[in-house]
């Protein structure tokens, strides 16, 4: 229903990026992901929930691209929970980034996650367990994984099940405000 809701086939697999559209988080890289698993895998349709001043840009490259019937940028959303929930993949593609909160809802969601391995990723992403890790701008590897993983509907049920599973209490609000009060504490 919230793959209808958003103009999306719901029986095509969804990968989904959930970021502001400014260089930081290289929405770009996202598109160019998405050109590269396009010509592998049939039907696949990439979802961007998130605006900002790169939006022209990314217009204009998914014109160029010719991406028009398999990305959609949905702009500012708060049903974020929903949209997670209805992907089959979580695409991350920033140059730098503490913690990633989406990782978490991910994780909660039981959504894989194909992420850059920057800063705070390694934290919430386990190789092999809930995701995957690549070095920034790796389009091909990004691609290659995601086409992997459609291609074999068992592997990534596989690896939807170790995700949902890899939730760490570390990362409950309330543990986590705790730790931060610790650290304040002994300065």
């Amino acid at each position: 229903a919230i793959r209808r809701k958003i103009g999306l086939e719901p029986d095509r697999p969804v990968v989904m990026m959930v970021a502001c559209l400014k260089p930081q988080k290289a929405p770009l890289d996202f598109l160019a992901v998405a050109d590269r698993v396009r010509r592998d895998i049939a039907g696949v349709q990439f979802v961007l929930a998130g605006d900002g001043e790169l939006r022209p840009r990314m217009e204009q490259e998914i014109t160029r691209l010719k991406l028009e019937p398999v990305v959609r940028l949905l702009g500012w959303r708060t049903d974020i929970a929903d949209l997670l929930r209805a992907s089959d993949l979580l695409l991350h593609t920033s140059l730098w980034e503490g913690l990633p909160r989406v990782f978490l809802e991910s994780i909660a969601a039981g959504l894989p996650i194909i992420a850059t391995n920057v800063d705070g990723a390694p934290e919430a992403v386990q190789d092999g367990v809930n995701g995957y890790l690549f070095r920034r701008g790796d389009i091909d590897g990004m691609a290659g994984r995601i086409c992997d993983l459609l291609r074999s509907r068992d592997r990534l049920t596989a690896l939807r099940a170790r995700a949902s599973s890899s939730w760490r209490d570390e990362f409950d609000i309330r543990n986590m405000v705790q730790t931060i009060d610790r650290l304040y504490a002994g300065f």
